[in-house]
């Protein structure tokens, strides 16, 4: 399996969309795009998509889905009152971050991510990245 690596620089919202993806833990089963975007719990400075503008859905460290978020808006259902969702699109860009492993992101958040926190990964766009949300360690690593 290929490591995500993407040639331009950007940073990402990576989600674990497994529960929701599946139906499992009492989480309705929903398609992957529905999955992806919707119901989280997310801070309003990752909600610029100007700074923010890809979100990846994980299943198992393996890129599910990725989209170019095009917007960020309240969710209106009564019980996820609070949470956000986004509209988005697949572009060739986001397509780079699709269908491949994120098991090295991942892996360096042991812990806060399989417990329903997200990632912001930012890559340089010439084989590195490093962790902005979900380790204390920021350093950059080799894709």
């Amino acid at each position: 399996m290929e490591f995500v690596n993407p040639n331009f620089p950007c940073k990402v919202i990576v989600f674990n969309i497994k529960r929701s993806l599946y139906g499992l833990r009492g989480f309705e089963r929903r398609p992957p795009y529905e999955a992806a975007r919707k119901y989280w719990v997310i801070k309003e400075e990752h909600r610029n998509c100007d700074n923010y503008e890809y979100s990846v859905g994980l299943v198992e460290g393996i890129a599910e889905t990725a989209f170019k978020i095009n917007k960020w808006f309240p969710t209106k259902e009564k019980q996820f009152i609070g949470r956000y969702e986004f509209d988005g699109s697949e572009t060739k860009k986001s397509m780079q971050l699709k269908g491949v492993s994120w098991r090295k992101q991942r892996d360096l958040c042991k812990g806060y991510f399989q417990f329903g926190g997200y990632l912001v990964v930012e890559f340089d766009g010439n084989g590195k990245f490093r962790i902005l949300k979900g380790t204390k360690n920021d350093q950059w690593h080799s894709c």
